[in-house]
């Protein structure tokens, strides 16, 4: 008989391949054998030694809070060469931030779920996947929050009752939020006035230092006002370039209060704002009323639950209009309006007098000969009295023109000309 050994070594496991020409017993007898030619033997040889296990950390980095909830990974391997293979049999969760952190599936060598326990090979790796879900960000100045979870990985011999170690995989990630300001302003200058009947033109502006993380799409922005000193120009919304492809629409207004309404102004579009600066204008009236100053406040929603919304308001003045005497009993005046003084109007100013008897809406135009509306003054409910209003001319081409009161039952007018 002739024999020739190979032996291949690799890790902790050995490969003998023997070459012989040894002929095999048949169980009965040595004399009916048939021989046999040399041929290939190849015997195993593993290590007696235990399994190994290890892990890795794996940080998601940060993701917008409320908005963002990433899936990503950490290993378990069996790094030995043994031929017993390594259970796993608990995935122990530890730390403070363990609610926003879930195991969503285990998937085993060949990327097929699987669930505990597990039992894995020499050499080969399973995949936890896990999910982050942030929901708590700082407050304001609204810094990153951190967060950080342990999974405690206990690994086994198969069917042994003392374990081999412990190994733990760091799980971290950042959550933050992107802060968003809208701004109400107009073209009246701090501490100045605009008449009864002047157009003020009002700008939304927006800042925020993360344009792009916002991925801000829509938003509603709502102006609540003095009912009684502003009135809404259908129409007048101008949309700034930066976002001339959304859609803003006339503000659907409601009555909050008998002192307060709101102008609720929705806009989205296709594509996110993306700088600072002003997103759209809109005009109004102002109306003669019994408050000269009068706050508009600005409250901002945005769809994402990662933006945090902040928004500032604006304020509006009458000049020159007063109350010159009001009358307790209601018999006691009479609704009235008095010519226009001057009259012709050259200066620009002019001035005029008028009593409501009963306390009602009251509107106050002036028209055209056409007998279009230019502009106008009061179109509120207004208390029994009588009233002084000075208004400009300015803007307005000469001609012939007419004021108009319209109170309860009465309704009167007065003949303007205006030579400016």
């Amino acid at each position: 008989m002739s024999t020739s050994v190979q032996i291949f070594l690799g890790g902790s496991v050995g490969t003998l391949v023997v070459t012989h020409d040894a002929t095999p017993g048949n169980g009965i007898d040595s004399v009916n054998l048939t021989p046999n030619q040399p041929h290939e033997e190849t015997v195993t040889v593993s290590s007696c030694s235990e399994p190994d296990i290890s892990t890795g950390d794996r940080d998601f980095g940060r993701q917008l809070a409320n908005c963002d909830n990433p899936i990503a990974t950490f290993p378990i391997m069996n790094p030995s060469g043994s031929n017993k293979p390594l259970e796993v049999r608990e995935i122990v969760e530890a730390g403070a931030d363990t609610a926003a952190f879930a195991i969503v599936r285990i998937l085993d060598d060949a990327g097929t779920p699987t669930s505990l326990p597990l039992t894995i090979l020499a050499g080969r790796t399973y995949t936890v996947e896990v999910q982050f879900t942030p929901t708590e960000p700082n407050a304001t100045p609204w810094a990153d929050r951190p967060y950080s979870v342990q999974y405690d990985i206990t690994g086994y011999g198969q069917g042994n009752a003392a374990p081999l170690k412990t190994v733990t995989a760091n799980i971290s990630g950042i959550g933050y939020v992107v802060p968003v300001r809208f701004d109400l302003t107009n073209d009246i200058a701090a501490g100045a006035t605009k008449e009864p009947g002047a157009v003020v033109t009002f700008n939304v502006s927006g800042t925020s230092a993360r344009w792009a993380n916002g991925d801000v799409t829509s938003f509603t922005a709502d102006v609540v006002y003095d009912t009684k000193n502003l009135e809404y120009t259908p129409g007048s919304i101008v949309k700034a370039a930066s976002i001339a492809n959304w859609t803003i629409n006339d503000p659907i207004i409601t009555v909050l209060n008998p002192t307060q309404s709101q102008m609720r102004f929705s806009g989205t579009g296709p594509a996110r704002i993306s700088s600072d600066g002003t997103l759209f204008t809109f005009k109004s009236t102002l109306l003669l009323a019994d408050k000269f100053s009068s706050p508009q406040d600005l409250i901002l929603t945005l769809a994402r639950p990662c933006l945090v919304p902040s928004a500032t308001g604006d304020s509006t003045a009458i000049f020159n209009c007063a109350l010159t005497r009001r009358v307790v009993s209601i018999s006691g005046t009479q609704a009235n309006l008095a010519p226009v003084s001057p009259n012709p109007v050259s200066s620009g100013m002019a001035r005029v007098n008028f009593g409501v008897g009963i306390t009602s809406e009251t509107t106050l135009d002036l028209v055209n000969a056409q007998g279009s509306v230019v502009k106008t003054f009061v179109n509120t409910r207004l208390q029994d009295g009588e009233y002084e209003m000075t208004f400009s001319t300015q803007g307005l081409a000469s001609g012939a023109y007419f004021l108009r009161i319209r109170t309860a039952a009465y309704s009167s007018t007065q003949q303007v000309l205006i030579v400016d």
